[in-house]
This record gives C-alpha cells, structure tokens and sequence, in this order.
C-alpha cells in the first residue's frame, strides 16, 4: 500500500538542470525504454520516468527506498539506495513484456491460525484445466524462525513455527519456468496468522476507592485468582501522564497513586505480564479505573452540576461499553426539598445527559442514597465492564462533594 512519508513534499522536487540541483540534495536520474513507468520514493509518487532524457528528482540525503512500477502495478525495481549530497543515482531499465503464465493455481493453507510451534501446509492447487506447473520453488517469511521442513520442490511444504519470533508466516511459490520468462501471474503467496498461547497468569486488579477527591490518593492491585502462577513481574503504565509521576510501588504487585491536580480526570492503571516478546493472548493485560472529583464544591446552583457532569461522556466514550452510575442523596435543607429534591435533580441529570450530551440511557444507572443533613449531595463513578457496581453507602457527612 501506499505510506506516506513525514516532510515528503519537501524533500523532493523535479527539474532537469543539473545547474539547478540544491548543493544540500542527492539527485535521482531515472530513464526507462519504451515507455515512462511511475516513480516511487519511500512509497510516495513523486513522478515518471523519462524515456529519451531521464527525469531527474531531488532527494534528502541518507538511504531511501526507489521503485519503479508499470502502470498495472507490476514492480519492474525495487532498491534501497544511498544519496548523498551532489551526488547522481541513475536508474536505467528496458522493459520486456513478458508472455502470460500458462499456469493457473490457488494457494490453500491446512490451518487458518497456528499456535508457535506447531507446523502448517502449504499446497498448490490447480484451477480447471491449466497444465501443471514444472517447477515449483517455495520461500517463507519470515526468513528467520519459519522454516521449510517437507516438500521443497513439490506442490505442497511443510513449515515449522518453532522458532519464529514474527506475528505469522507467508509462503510464495514461483512456478515460472528456469528462464523466468512468464509474468506475474506465475507467482502466488498466502499467509497464517500465529495464535498466542493462553496467558499463564490470571488476575485482577482491584482499587481502594470508586471515587476520589482532588488530592486523595488511591491503590490498585494485582489479586491472582485461580491459583494461577504469580506473575513474573509488574510493570505498571499509569495514565494520565502526571499520575504516573506520583507512583509508588512500581515493580511490586501493589501501587499508590495520588490524583493531585486530576479534578475532573480519571486515573487508569494497566498492567501487562507479557514477555519482552509479547506471545500470551490478552489475559495477560488487566486494567482498572477511578474517577477524581472536585475536591470541594457543593450542590447550590445547576451550571455547577452541569460542569461536573461534563466529564461522564468524556470518560464514557474512553472506555466503551463501561457505564455511569450516579448516587443522589437528598437533602434536608430548604433548597434541597424543591429545586434540588431527588425527583428534579434526577430528571434534569437525565435529561441533559441524554439530550444535551447524547449519552445512551441503558449506560447511565441512577440510585437514591439516604438523606443527609444540608445539601442534597450526588456521586457519580464510571465502572467498565465487568466491574462490580458502586454500593449506595451512607450518606457523605459535611458539605464538601465530589
């Protein structure tokens, strides 16, 4: 496919006078008989060649990927090459049409996925009446760990996983002749995923709070479950970037985070017991989440919820399918009996979380908590799937809310 490289449009640009050539650029000279084909520099189209005069482009000094494609993709050169300032890279090619190859076949894999280890066949099969290839000359990729056991020669291989260190492996099979004289439609390939094997390890991480004021701090663990081996090591990735300066315990099955400076944010601990080389499935990575609050504030006024409640769909939409549960406890003070009784409070956070905010309804879960002395007083925790749903506790004492 096509990769678009970083500063692409100014690190070429065509001309055909030398005189003209930037003293800190490499030139590339491309001339193609009979007709122009396409230029590529690291992927990105940057002209076509010249069939009388070549077409020259200027390049960034330092190694650079040239290919030259026909106009139905063929590749007829593919190098990585080395410019250097004021230097000239030529390329010359005379293009041969090559007759179509007489032979028609499809490549079939024995397994969709393989677990590392284990081996795969590759076969060519024929399609309708096309006349058997003669020659049969399979390579795999990667070229280390993935090796060729049976079949060199022949219409099917069987390849070896047991040492391979890639994501999977892709066999081609060139069916052209000695003297190479068909086209591209002489050589196939196909490819098998490798399946990771079961993580070792199996635990969860539990949190000390479902909700925090501003400078409160809290703890996640690592608890194995299933009698399951004890991981080998913890690398904890703490999210966001200024709680991860505040760890402490790193290395350890248990952390400690503080959440000074996150009102309104969430703190996220992931843990992945991976290997350096990444092979168990996704049980090996866990995570968990707490919201932080305001660390002072009360219920007076509907703008002041209303911005509170600003941050559910945020984090909702960082972690989908999670859900919002939200604790009002109402209180005893004038205000509290109308404007902010359960009744109004509760519609008006629905309404504007649905309407206003477009947060789907079935994601929002409401409580009512018991009555508090003074304000009437609303808690809110954002629990991913899975995870065990807040208990409507006491009321909170005093007049501070988060």
């Amino acid at each position: 496919g096509l990769v678009l490289t970083l500063g692409i449009s100014t690190a070429f640009a065509s001309g055909g006078d030398k005189s003209k050539a930037p003293k800190d650029m490499g030139t590339l000279s491309v001339r193609t008989t009979p007709v122009p084909l396409s230029v590529k520099v690291d992927g990105q189209y940057v002209g076509m060649s010249g069939v009388g005069t070549p077409a020259e482009f200027f390049v960034t000094p330092g190694f650079h990927t040239v290919e030259v494609a026909g106009p139905d993709g063929s590749k007829y050169s593919k190098a990585d090459v080395e410019f250097r300032r004021g230097a000239k890279n030529c390329i010359c090619l005379k293009v041969v049409n090559r007759p179509a190859c007489p032979y028609r076949f499809n490549l079939e894999r024995s397994s969709d996925t393989i677990m590392k280890g284990e081996t795969v066949t590759f076969t060519a099969k024929n399609s309708g009446t096309a006349p058997t290839p003669t020659r049969y000359k399979w390579s795999v990729a990667p070229g280390t760990g993935a090796d060729i056991v049976t079949g060199q020669g022949t219409s099917s291989i069987t390849v070896s996983s047991k040492d391979l260190s890639g994501r999977e492996i892709t066999a081609e099979l060139d069916s052209n002749d000695d003297n190479y004289v068909y086209d591209n439609r002489c050589k196939a390939e196909i490819s098998v995923p490798l399946k990771p094997p079961a993580c070792p390890y199996r635990f969860q991480i539990d949190r000390s709070a479902y909700s925090l004021r501003e400078g409160e701090t809290v703890t996640f663990t690592a608890n194995n479950v299933e009698n399951a081996p004890t991981p080998m090591a913890y690398n904890w990735i703490v999210t966001p970037s200024s709680a991860s300066d505040t760890v402490t315990g790193q290395g350890t099955s248990t952390i400690t985070v503080s959440s000074t400076g996150l009102a309104g944010q969430q703190i996220t601990a992931a843990l992945d017991q991976n290997g350096d080389s990444y092979d168990y499935d996704n049980r090996c990575k866990a995570e968990n989440s707490v919201p932080v609050g305001a660390g002072g504030g009360e219920l007076i006024a509907w703008d002041l919820e209303k911005a509170n409640m600003d941050n559910i769909p945020i984090q909702l939409g960082n972690n989908p399918n999670s859900t919002v549960y939200i604790h009002i406890y109402p209180g005893t003070d004038k205000a509290s009996r109308t404007i902010y009784s359960y009744d109004r409070v509760y519609r008006k956070l629905l309404e504007y979380l649905t309407v206003n905010r477009k947060v789907e309804p079935e994601r929002i879960k409401f409580a009512k908590g018991g009555t508090r002395v003074g304000r009437t007083y609303v808690r809110s925790w954002v629990i991913p799937p899975g995870g065990e749903p807040p208990p409507i506790d006491s009321p909170p004492s005093g007049r501070r809310r988060h």
